[in-house]
């Protein structure tokens, strides 16, 4: 009787049993599906990005050649689409302070610029500067 008691015990610490394989099968599972979600939301920040880069480059060529020269007059509102971006400019005197006092005899003003860019997948970006406009002469 007491071999066989010995067989038994030998057994039973010869392998894996059933639990301890279903248990590390699901160790193993939530692992992979966590490095899954990493590398999905890896990519996911990645092409934001790229698009958020784009829209930046397409902005900054605008604003390079679009602008309207600074002598002769000015349109409140530009708009066109360049490179597949919708985009809009919109020109204004800028708002100084009340207690600046401009000379008469002054031959440029500030100018506010915002340009709208709007890309292809959707996003959108506002950019905002200001500009020195040449007052015609009269």
């Amino acid at each position: 009787m007491l071999r066989i008691y010995q067989r038994t015990t030998l057994r039973r610490g010869a392998g894996f049993i059933l639990i301890e394989q279903l248990v590390a099968i699901t160790i193993i599972a939530v692992t992979l599906a966590a490095i899954g979600a990493l590398v999905s939301a890896t990519t996911r920040g990645a092409g934001r990005i790229e698009r958020q880069v784009a829209l930046l480059q397409a902005s900054n060529s605008l604003l390079s050649t679009v602008m309207p020269p600074r002598d002769g007059s000015v349109a409140p509102s530009l708009s066109g689409v360049s490179w597949g971006h919708r985009w809009r400019m919109i020109l204004g005197a800028a708002q100084a302070d009340p207690a600046l006092v401009l000379r008469q005899n002054g031959r440029w003003v500030p100018m506010r610029v915002e340009l709208l860019v709007q890309a292809p997948s959707g996003p959108l970006l506002r950019l905002q500067t200001m500009r020195l406009q040449r007052i015609r002469s009269q």
